[in-house]
């Protein structure tokens, strides 16, 4: 007999609930005897007629949501106090290192024989569940080894599983075409696109455009300031300041070194560097100032800007990347190893190694050595258009083609065929949960998470 249960557990919120659902099991006799290959399909796992009249049971808790409220026959409680003990073996584990749960643990405890339909409870007959041992690895895959009777049952569960949900302009973003995405201080994601910047909080999406007091609803970059202010750098409107009240847009007027703005990050003093079509402006919140190919840029179109953990600029150019200290320049092309001079995107790992996305691959720098990373390694496509680094160090390079996973020696690369709302992804970024979200270009944005917080299916064997 394979009874499926259906586990939800929530780390976050520490619960679980047990819900079921309908299977054809065998009808089974008195205390664990079989009756041959009767089967009945009934509206629920544990509605199972037994027409020998063989106690029926039922999973009893002191609290909410263990209780159980249709009855079942001796070998279906069974299974639930095994699926029972992962659940509690989830909840009792606040990390994902390796524990065992209280081997030796003897079940039903919490089972009683439900006779007559009226409410007196009895303790059931037949062999008590022997819990042996379970345990949960650092993989999230739960083990547990028991005994009903002399027979031994054992179940390895993994329980992570990748999950994707797509968010387009059905749901409240702005537009189906994302440009950029952005986490804030509360975990909220912006995303910039091409008709305004939508905010979503996790229940609610708001958009704002031009008609709030953004420059220009082309957005082109966003990033997140010290103070929790939105900066938004526009195509051919400047940048917009958000405060979450009050909207400043800046322009060549008042110092940016072009209207169109392609890319925007913030540094350890808080200062906003913008790349745009004519060069890089740093603004420390009342002085602009202008770095062009005069100053030692490569060139004056500037498509991505990054800031390693000594305080370091480094510029995404069309002619190759410079490296910015502050007060000295220096260039790295495809001279010195880099794939293509074409630089679209640029993001520093955990161990202070530059990644830099190109048209014709990925290319690694460490300071003194540099490595490049192409579709003859794994990766999905060789033009690369965002790149970003989960907290495990796991690379994430969007192509027109997908995106690929680099985990420091495999590749795996995700498509529409896995959920990928659009092939062509433009945007990566990872929020504090550690969910990776993918914005497109005319498909929307893809959310990716694993499975420790949905329902999923536990199989567990009673019988040979």
């Amino acid at each position: 007999m394979v009874v499926g249960c259906v586990l939800h557990v929530s780390r976050k919120h520490r619960f679980a609930q047990l819900h079921t659902s309908a299977y054809n099991l065998p009808v089974s006799g008195p205390a664990g005897s079989r009756q041959g290959a009767d089967t009945r399909k009934l509206p629920g796992c544990g509605d199972v007629v037994d027409p020998s009249g063989s106690p029926q049971c039922e999973l009893l808790s002191n609290s909410p949501p263990w209780k159980v409220e249709r009855p079942m026959n001796m070998q279906t409680a069974i299974e639930r106090m095994m699926t029972l003990t992962l659940m509690l073996t989830l909840l009792s584990t606040a990390s994902h290192t390796a524990q065992a749960v209280r081997p030796g643990l003897a079940l039903p405890a919490a089972v009683s024989a439900h006779t007559d339909g009226n409410t007196n409870w009895t303790r059931p007959k037949g062999p008590h569940l022997a819990i042996k041992h379970v345990t949960v690895d650092d993989g999230f895959t739960i083990s547990i080894e028991a005994a009903v009777g002399e027979r031994e049952l054992e179940r390895t569960q993994s329980i992570t599983r990748t999950h994707w949900i797509t968010h387009t302009t059905a749901d409240g973003l702005a537009n189906n075409s994302v440009t950029s995405i952005a986490v804030d201080g509360d975990d909220h994601l912006w995303f910039g696109t091409w008709g305004g910047v939508s905010a979503f909080d996790r229940t609610n999406w708001t958009t704002y455009t031009t008609a709030d007091g953004l420059a220009h609803n082309w957005v082109f970059a966003v990033a997140v300031d010290d103070e929790g202010h939105l900066w938004f750098g526009t195509w051919g409107g400047g940048v917009s300041e958000f405060d979450g009240e009050e909207w400043a847009t800046y322009t060549t007027a008042d110092g940016l070194a072009n209207n169109r703005v392609g890319a925007i990050a913030v540094d350890g003093d808080d200062h906003v560097w913008f790349g745009t079509w004519g060069g890089v402006s740093e603004f420390d919140g009342n002085t602009w100032t202008t770095y062009t190919t005069a100053d030692g840029l490569p060139s004056d179109n500037v498509y991505a800007v990054g800031i390693d953990d000594d305080g370091h600029k480094w510029f995404g150019t069309g002619n190759g990347v410079s490296e910015f200290d502050g007060s000295i320049w220096k260039t790295y092309t495809t001279v010195d190893g880099l794939a293509h001079n074409w630089v679209r995107c640029i993001a520093v790992d955990g161990a202070g190694r530059k990644w830099f996305g190109t048209l014709l691959g990925v290319s690694q720098f460490d300071g003194s050595t540099w490595k490049t990373y192409t579709r003859a390694d794994g990766l999905v496509f060789d033009s690369v258009s965002a790149v970003a680094v989960d907290a495990a160090g796991d690379r994430w390079f969007g192509t027109p083609d997908g995106v690929s996973e680099f985990h420091g020696s495999t590749w795996t690369t995700y498509t529409e065929a896995d959920g990928l709302a659009e092939n062509d992804v433009r945007a990566i970024a990872i929020d504090g949960a550690g969910h990776r979200w993918f914005g497109t270009d005319g498909g929307g944005v893809s959310q990716v998470f694993d499975g420790r917080d949905l329902w999923m299916p536990l199989f567990l064997p009673l019988d040979d």
